[in-house]
């Protein structure tokens, strides 16, 4: 498994407004799986390489962007 991180941005923005760390196997994998969340509806997503995990499919964190306590 590979942790990858994801933002969600709205359409016309530049700045996003959510954020998701997500482990899955792929890159392509972790945007499904991220897409699938109600907190992402018509957001577009980007999806950035974080680096390895452990052997769970899984969303470890959702919430608001910037991550609290994380610069913008």
């Amino acid at each position: 498994m590979e942790m990858y991180g994801i933002r969600g941005i709205p359409a016309g923005a530049t700045i996003p407004t959510i954020a998701m760390r997500v482990q899955a196997p792929t890159a392509e994998r972790a945007h499904a799986l991220a897409a699938a969340r109600p907190i992402a509806a018509g957001l577009r997503l980007e999806v950035i390489h974080i680096g390895g995990a452990q052997d769970e499919e899984t969303v470890r964190y959702e919430g608001p962007w910037p991550w609290p306590d994380r610069a913008t």
